[in-house]
């Protein structure tokens, strides 16, 4: 994580500038640490803005300053930049940083994406997931369990387990054990810790390569 000595947020006014009016800088002391040309002053309900790197080209210069904040933290996660600013409000806020391959050319391009956290917690994620499992995986029932749970799609096998009421077994080896209870039937076991250590040893007794 940076060190927040001196750390701000500065954005200024471009006024001769439609497609970019705004200069965001962040500064440590004198020293520039990251200046962007943005399209808002803050990503709204699009989710994210975009924005260019200042140094890339030349600009028109700023003219006038809209806003001098603290940093409280930022802290690099690969291609994301997170900061957290020291205001109530509209304080947190992710630089997603991109380098993308010309189509028709050699060489890169860079995108740079001014998003808010609010936002990406709203976002829905683009793929779906899967529910692939190896064809390895067993499921064992215990032979006392009445009224038990049905796995269609899975192969399964009933016999007496030692400790739990199903398993998972992965190539000869049982992986996991599941006990099911009722709420209340769990509140009780609460109640009875030392039974329930009593349980997780003889797992271990029994089943040498249960965890």
């Amino acid at each position: 994580m940076e060190s927040m000595a001196e750390l701000e947020w500065v954005l200024e006014e471009v006024a001769e500038d439609p497609r970019f009016p705004y200069r965001l800088t962040v500064w440590r002391g004198i020293r520039l640490v990251l200046a962007l040309r943005t399209q808002d002053r803050w990503p709204g309900s699009s989710g994210h803005i975009f924005c260019l790197r200042e140094e890339e080209r030349t600009w028109s210069p700023p003219t006038g300053e809209l806003e001098r904040v603290a940093v409280v933290a930022m802290e690099r996660f690969g291609k994301r930049l997170s900061l957290v600013l020291d205001r109530p409000r509209k304080k947190r806020c992710d630089f997603l940083f991109l380098v993308k391959p010309y189509k028709e050319q050699e060489g890169s391009y860079e995108q740079i994406f001014w998003r808010t956290q609010e936002a990406l917690r709203q976002r829905r994620p683009r793929s779906k997931l899967s529910t692939y499992v190896s064809p390895q995986l067993m499921i064992l029932a215990d032979s006392r369990e009445r009224y038990g749970w049905n796995f269609p799609e899975e192969s399964t096998r009933r016999q007496a387990l030692a400790v739990g009421d199903y398993a998972l077994e992965v190539e000869g080896e049982r992986v996991a054990v599941v006990e099911r209870k009722t709420l209340l039937n769990l509140l009780a076991e609460f109640g009875r810790m030392a039974a329930f250590h009593q349980q997780l040893l003889s797992c271990k007794l029994f089943t040498p390569s249960c965890r």
